[in-house]
């Protein structure tokens, strides 16, 4: 057998691939889980969006946050640590588009949305 092949290989301890000559001997069974697991974060609600620069976020469960906030170049505008439950930032922007980013930082998990400032 000739070419480059990847797979999973979830067959017993058993070889059943010779690697030095490529062949196969006996039935191989294998499975990939392809795909993406979704994020599980702490449930957020950030308000109103649009927004005219008084952001309003409500974490509805007890978790260590992160919020970011990035303009559509990438560039970094702020970073801050949520204490409580119900924080307002007050964001003095451009009108424009943003892009907010919620950090879970016990889990690692986050989540992405996109901010509109429209004063």
């Amino acid at each position: 057998m000739k070419g480059n092949y990847t797979f999973c290989d979830l067959t017993p301890t058993t070889p059943k691939v010779d690697l030095n000559s490529g062949t196969i001997a006996g039935t191989i069974l294998f499975s990939c889980s392809m795909g993406i697991k979704e994020n599980e974060l702490v449930e957020v609600k950030i308000y109103p969006n649009p927004s005219n620069g008084n952001l309003h976020v409500n974490v509805l469960a007890s978790s260590e946050l992160k919020i970011s906030i990035t303009d559509i170049s990438g560039k970094l505008l702020l970073e801050q640590h949520l204490s409580n439950n119900n924080s307002e930032i007050n964001l003095n922007y451009a009108n424009g588009i943003y892009f907010l980013k919620i950090i879970d930082l016990q889990s690692g998990n986050f989540k992405t949305e996109k901010l509109i400032i429209q004063k």
